[in-house]
């Protein structure tokens, strides 16, 4: 059953929730609504939907898969032998 909670108790429960967890809500920056960490007392607009996907605050932007070096034969100065390192 779904259930819903009033607009007077909902800063109370955000509270709660932010002392456990991590908590991101939608607040406008500059006429932009962006996601944003739970700060207690801010403002946040649940009227909007953020421009940017909650995507990028779950997964980052980039991730390093590996590494890689090129090192030549001081012998042979034509042959290059590649090392690969996992991070």
């Amino acid at each position: 059953m779904p259930k819903s909670i009033t607009q007077d108790k909902l800063a109370d429960w955000l509270n709660r929730i932010s002392q456990k967890h991590q908590l991101w809500v939608p607040q406008d920056e500059a006429g932009i609504c962006l996601l944003a960490p739970y700060q207690p007392g801010a403002d946040f607009n649940l009227e909007r939907i953020p421009q940017i996907s909650a995507k990028g605050v779950l997964f980052p932007q980039s991730e390093s898969m590996l590494k890689y070096r090129y090192t030549k034969d001081p012998d042979n100065p034509e042959q290059t032998d590649v090392s690969l390192e996992e991070t």
